[in-house]
């Protein structure tokens, strides 16, 4: 931060003479600090992979866990503060109840990423509470199609769009947001049928310290051509080669999926899946080394 918030970040409701408000800078700071976590749609499901640092040897395997069955269609995953991880779970799943016993159905998870983002977003607004440390990615397979959400501790969400043919949304919104450039006006000139190319990157999303870098390998894989059997292979690719290994020396890989292949059900991967999938990554990462050392002996 290029200012010093001392007297201005008391409160969430405060702003810096600079218009900062250094309560949720506070709450990205704690996302960045935490480990690296992707989700890749495909064109038959959503699959996700989180870089679980280690930060004792005392703890056991799979104690300190980030990837979450929020509804049997819903999976979750979480970049952020652990404590602030669990309130959102909890939060997440009684909305799901809710909306069960209120219409008799599973939420969709469009739904219920507006209800978890407004939930975050009124932590924004009031003294006496504080914003939420914790970066979300949620990810479900439906009736038409896979759906990838992304939530910031601001409480604003990302959606991606990649995989609907024809989007439509209101005009004069997406004119605001983006103007013209990416978009092809209907002669109602009241809704836009969105240009998919502009979108291309929301098929993959990430979250964590390494969450540019993971951006930058996710845009060099066509997703929306893969399977999730291939997605995640990918995906464990993308959290082995952004890893740190001198900062950050042992981590834990978590891989889960939701798809066809699943029954649109979210499940951590059979542990086949995943030795095959965490030893491509190992393997990507020997063979992108070797590389690297023949083309500086030239």
């Amino acid at each position: 931060m290029s200012s010093i918030g001392t007297g201005y970040d008391l409160s969430a409701s405060q702003f810096s003479p600079e218009g900062k408000v250094f309560q949720i800078e506070y709450a990205y700071k704690a996302v960045e600090n935490s480990g690296t976590a992707v989700a890749l749609k495909g064109k038959d499901g959503v699959v996700f992979a989180v870089e679980n640092i280690v930060l004792s040897k005392l703890y056991e395997p799979g104690c300190v866990k980030r990837t979450f069955s929020i509804d049997e269609h819903i999976g979750m995953v979480v970049a952020g503060l652990q404590s602030d991880t669990k309130a959102l779970v909890e939060i997440a799943r009684d909305e799901c109840k809710s909306y069960r016993e209120n219409f008799g159905s599973p939420i969709p998870v469009k739904s219920l990423c507006e209800r978890i983002s407004m939930h975050m977003h009124a932590y924004t607004l009031y003294s006496a509470i504080r914003p939420f440390g914790v970066s979300i990615l949620l990810g479900s397979y439906e009736k038409d199609g896979a759906h990838l959400y992304v939530i910031e501790p601001s409480g604003m969400y990302y959606v991606s769009l990649a995989a609907a043919p024809n989007v439509q949304v209101p005009g004069s919104l997406l004119r605001n947001a983006f103007g013209r450039s990416c978009a092809r006006i209907r002669p109602s000139d009241s809704e836009i049928i969105l240009s998919l190319n502009a979108f291309k990157a929301y098929e993959g999303c990430a979250i964590g310290k390494a969450r540019q870098n993971a951006k930058t390998e996710l845009e060099q894989i066509k997703l929306g051509d893969m399977d999730i059997q291939q997605l995640i292979k990918e995906a464990a690719k993308v959290i082995y080669t952004v890893h740190d290994e001198i900062k950050d020396k042992n981590f834990e890989l978590d891989l889960s999926w939701v798809g066809s292949k699943t029954d649109n059900r979210h499940q951590v991967v059979p542990p086949e899946v995943h030795k095959e999938a965490e030893d491509y990554a190992k393997r990507s990462l020997e063979e992108s080394g070797d590389l690297d050392e023949e083309i500086g002996m030239l």
